[in-house]
This record gives C-alpha cells, structure tokens and sequence, in this order.
C-alpha cells in the first residue's frame, strides 16, 4: 500500500506529460501549475475516506469553502457541500473513493455545477477536472496495478 508521497509521486508523473501537451492551453504559469496542484490532489483524493494526509487537506480546504459560502449568505450551496462533505466519514476504505467510475463521474458532475453557476470559467474547470481525475487514476494504479484499476474496480 502506498504511501502518500508515492502517490504524490504518481500524480507528478500523470501531470507533467500533460501538461506539456496542453501547455498551448495554458494563458500563464499560474494556469500550469493549477494543473499541477490539481492533479496532486487527485492523487491523494481515493484516501479522502481513511485519516490521510488527503482527508486532512480535503477538510482543510472544505472548511475554507464552507466559511466562504457561508459569508456570502450562500446557504443552500453550504448545505450541500456540508452534506457531500460527510460521505467520507460513512464509506470504507478502499470502497466508493476506490471507484474508478466514482472518481471520474464525481469531478465531472462538480464541474457541470460548477459551470452553471460561473460559466466564463467553463475551460479552466475542464482542465482542472482532466488534471484532477488522471492524478486520481494514477492513485487507483499505484494501490491496484494497471489491470485491476481498470478492471475490477470499476
């Protein structure tokens, strides 16, 4: 079982091919390396349901959208991201964030909200949902092997 600088490792790997085949994508450095953020964090995301350094970063960075929903009085959405924030803490590890059609359905399904509410910002979310998912993919191949990451973890 890997560890969390491993799949860290994984995620930089997936990511910098990538990122120089898109780098014509990128309008700045900074858009690169929220390429690369993104996909780290997808490499540590599949542990978001055991304590990791993933879920510690994952509540971290949930709290701060919290608190910022919450100062702007936009309650329903602090309710939702409350309520999907918590699946973490009822699932087994290794179950539904070891899911390959779970990991990729979930970022996509955040960025089609995410479109809804600021579609000017479409493209960038895209890219960081594709950085997002291919660190994630990386992280079911470092705990499963190619075949069964694939296969049966579907």
């Amino acid at each position: 079982m890997p560890g969390y600088r491993t799949h860290l490792i994984g995620g930089a790997v997936v990511a910098v091919p990538m990122i120089c085949m898109l780098l014509s994508y990128a309008q700045s450095a900074t858009v690169v390396i929220t390429w690369f953020v993104f996909a780290l964090a997808g490499s540590l995301f599949p542990d978001v349901d055991t304590k990791s350094k993933g879920q510690k970063w994952f509540y971290r960075i949930v709290l701060i959208l919290l608190l910022a929903l919450l100062f702007q009085n936009k309650f329903r959405l602090f309710v939702i991201l409350a309520l999907f924030s918590a699946i973490p803490l009822i699932v087994n590890h290794r179950g539904l964030f070891h899911r390959l059609w779970f990991v990729v359905l979930l970022p996509l399904a955040i960025t089609v909200a995410f479109s809804l509410y600021l579609p000017h910002y479409l493209q960038d979310a895209t890219f960081a949902m594709i950085f997002f998912i291919a660190g994630t993919i990386s992280h079911l191949i470092l705990d499963f092997g190619l075949g069964k990451a694939f296969r049966l973890r579907w």
